[in-house]
């Protein structure tokens, strides 16, 4: 009698929990879930130091190390400080508005997000990610099918032609809310790049996100970028940091 009142509240046990993940993904919203995966990647405001590497078939690694702030998911900027060939020369990006700068510039100059601002595989918009969802609406993917490891997110853009990518498929891990895999498309059926995200590490307190993210270029085989975050520090940043005729101050901010 006892065993059978045992498998009886095991059984329970496991409809209960199937309901409740099923209930979960029936409430969940697409939007919810890359609101979710913005918060895991970053803190609001922080200083980061990251580098760059690029790989090309028979030619040697060539690599570059940045520091950058972000700020409220809608800006961000960038100073090399290496190679040495390249050290002070910046970035910024405020929504889709890029500016550069080289040093000895009287000014920063107005540029695009598909600039390759350290070369490689890599755009602007790839080494300064910011929000998606400013630039995005979210809809689940009725094309891959289910997966039990991901929420898989497509993400259109909100002005057709502000932006680099006409599609962004991602694979969002259920339990770390954090992408797997990213494919990036010129528009739908013509994919451009594939992220993937790899070692999973406390980043900053409280905040557990991949380290590294593979980018490899669909059309010219062996082509790959890796961007590879240090630490991210939280930060309390003013606003000022992220206006054009800063940029040749970004150094003052680094600790």
């Amino acid at each position: 009698m006892n065993r059978v009142f045992v498998i009886c509240v095991v059984l329970f046990a496991l409809m209960g929990a199937t309901f409740s993940i099923e209930a979960q993904e029936r409430v969940l919203k697409p939007d919810d879930v890359l609101a979710r995966v913005e918060k895991t990647l970053f803190p609001d405001q922080c200083r980061i130091y990251f580098n760059v590497v690029n790989k090309r078939p028979n030619r040697p690694e060539q690599s570059a190390t940045l520091f950058a702030v972000r700020m409220g998911g809608d800006r961000m900027a960038a100073l090399i400080l290496k190679p040495t060939d390249r050290i002070g020369q910046a970035v910024l990006r405020h929504g889709n508005e890029i500016w550069s700068r080289n040093p000895g510039d009287l000014r920063p100059v107005h540029t695009r997000l598909t600039q390759g601002f350290v070369g490689g595989v890599v755009n602007t918009m790839d080494i300064l990610p910011l929000d998606l969802s400013l630039s995005y609406r979210t809809q689940w993917n009725i094309d891959e099918g289910t997966d039990e490891q991901s929420h898989i997110l497509d993400l259109t853009p909100l002005e057709p032609g502000s932006v680099p990518y006409g599609l962004i498929r991602m694979w969002v891990d259920k339990k770390l809310f954090a992408p797997n895999k990213v494919e990036l498309y010129s528009m739908p059926g013509r994919l451009m790049k594939t992220m993937v995200y790899h070692e999973v590490a406390v980043m900053a307190p409280g905040l557990v996100r991949p380290r590294r993210i593979e980018v490899t270029d669909a059309r010219n085989k062996g082509y790959v970028s890796v961007i590879h975050y240090g630490r991210i520090h939280p930060a309390v940043l003013n606003a000022s940091v992220f206006e054009p005729k800063a940029l040749g101050q970004l150094g003052r901010l680094m600790r």
